[in-house]
């Protein structure tokens, strides 16, 4: 579970992005987080993982505070996986690099066998030889959500991981949101396809600057 209380970021030497967002991501739950271009929502879920400052509030991860740990140390955990906005992947290393590379960092060392991880292997697959930076970029992001499979973290952070898809990547994510979902994971989805959000979300947080949230 993921709980977020009196959140309040922005960047260094800059009025804050927004101010005291309070919320929790329970098991088996989808919160989506949408807002105007500008408003901090890529801010918002990296400072959950220490890629941007926090000004205060408390980020806590199955009832462990983390605000103050860095990054790799929330990562090492193998709890929570994030999927960021860009340069989601490895783009020097071949789509087969990438998969061992997340492979020998899980937990169980094993390639995941759900049926929608094979579906997303599917696509990829024929391609492992390849530069990952060679794929299109729905491809990318179909190895970056089989990456994030194979180390499967009960907590999840994606940030807007529709953009520029087509519409058959469209509905491949929204399963694997779902299946995600109903294997008792929580995520948090930052996403501008208010459709989407729509549909996988149970709760939805409009982000405003200079607000509170409570």
């Amino acid at each position: 579970m993921l709980k977020i209380e009196n959140y309040t970021a922005g960047y260094a030497n800059s009025d804050y992005l927004f101010q005291e967002v309070s919320l929790e991501v329970l098991p088996a739950q989808v919160v989506g987080i949408k807002g105007t271009n500008g408003c901090g929502k890529s801010t918002f879920i990296k400072g959950l993982v220490n890629l941007t400052p926090i000004k205060k509030g408390t980020v806590s991860l199955n009832g462990t505070n983390i605000s103050g740990w860095d990054t790799a140390k929330i990562f090492q955990t193998k709890q929570i996986g994030y999927l960021s906005q860009r340069d989601r992947i490895f783009g020097h290393l071949t789509v087969s690099e990438n998969i061992q590379m997340y492979l020998y960092y899980s937990q169980d060392k094993k390639l995941p066998d759900s049926d929608i991880s094979k579906k997303l292997l599917a696509i990829i697959d024929s391609k492992q030889n390849l530069l990952a930076s060679t794929l299109s970029g729905g491809e990318q992001l179909i190895l970056a959500l089989y990456c994030l499979e194979i180390l499967n973290p009960n907590v999840l952070l994606l940030d807007e991981p529709s953009d520029s898809l087509d519409s058959n990547f469209k509905t491949i994510l929204i399963d694997l949101i779902n299946c995600w979902k109903m294997s008792g994971k929580s995520i948090l989805l930052v996403e501008q396809n208010i459709e989407m959000l729509n549909i996988v979300s149970n709760n939805i947080l409009i982000l405003r600057q200079y607000e509170s949230y409570y």
